[in-house]
């Protein structure tokens, strides 16, 4: 399971954005119960040309760079921190009691049985990376829907009077 920062983060990040949960009607989406560790990248190449950006890819340049009202959302004393999470980071899993039991599938069930044609649109969440302080987060979120369709959105969330608020979002990829 994966700590209750995390969870606290994950849920206020679905009310926040108003993700359609499964059981909230027939045109929501169910959520992989598993998140996916942020593949944080420090070795960059010595091309100029920029390598296609995986699932779950960020550089550390990229994410020292992100700015929120002209201020670096992260601070060059949380780059080490950032790597160091990077570097203990183990797909975790959702505490799915917390939510509506068609809220959350299993990964599992795409690999080892037959889809069932409502997990062909889902959306799956990345572990969040914190600031040293606990105060900043960022996460991904991507979108796959039927016929290859979908994106990707990374957030950047902040802790203010204990609740996590979202500060601004941005593209990532999308089909």
């Amino acid at each position: 399971m994966v700590d209750k920062a995390t969870m606290r983060l994950i849920r206020s990040l679905l009310v926040q954005d108003s993700f359609l949960l499964s059981s909230k009607g027939s045109y929501s989406k169910p959520i992989v119960s598993h998140l996916r560790p942020v593949n944080l990248i420090t070795d960059y190449p010595k091309s100029n040309v920029p390598a296609l950006p995986k699932t779950f890819d960020i550089t550390l340049r990229q994410l020292l760079y992100y700015k929120h009202q002209g201020i670096p959302f992260f601070s060059q004393r949380d780059s080490l921190f950032l790597i160091q999470q990077h570097q203990n980071q183990h797909t975790g899993l959702v505490d799915t009691t917390l939510f509506a039991a068609d809220d959350f599938f299993w990964l599992q069930d795409k690999e080892n049985r037959a889809w069932p044609k409502e997990h062909l649109d889902y959306f799956r969440f990345s572990l969040p990376l914190f600031s040293q302080d606990s105060t900043k987060a960022y996460i991904q979120m991507d979108h796959n829907c039927a016929g290859g369709c979908g994106g990707g959105v990374a957030y950047f969330l902040k802790k203010e009077k204990g609740m996590w608020r979202k500060i601004f979002a941005a593209r990532r990829w999308f089909n």
